[in-house]
């Protein structure tokens, strides 16, 4: 049965993975074992849009189908377009695991949907730079 996890608990998984593995980076790698289907009609709405600008406003649009604790906003800049995610007020502040893990899976989606390569411009995180970059 899918359902929906507390966002406390979501991160205390992940935060307990990335120290049993010894790897503070494992959630770039959440990329290579999610599908898809895991994330329901989100998913299906965003690969079936004409082009990836249409699939990230859908993605922003619909993602509280699957996140409630992540606000996603696509704006659109002459040369390029820009998704972030924010905390709505009172959310608890996620760690690199999540975050990584978030951008590795929207960036794969993004190469899933298209029939070419997507290489993002620039990718910027909450967190400072780790130690082991």
């Amino acid at each position: 049965m899918r359902s929906r996890y507390p966002l406390d608990r979501v991160i205390a998984a992940w935060r307990r993975a990335a120290e049993r593995c010894r790897d503070p980076g494992i959630g770039l790698e959440a990329a290579e074992f999610y599908r898809p289907t895991d994330f329901h009609g989100l998913a299906v709405v965003f690969l079936a849009s004409n082009n990836l600008r249409a699939a990230l406003k859908r993605l922003a649009r619909y993602n509280v189908v699957v996140n409630t604790a992540r606000i996603m906003r696509v704006e659109e800049r002459e040369d390029r377009v820009e998704l972030s995610c924010h905390l709505p007020p009172g959310q608890l502040e996620d760690d690199r695991v999540v975050e990584d893990g978030r951008s590795a899976i929207i960036i794969d989606l993004c190469r899933n949907g298209g029939s070419q390569t997507i290489n993002p411009v620039e990718l910027a995180f909450t967190y400072p730079k780790p130690d082991d970059c």
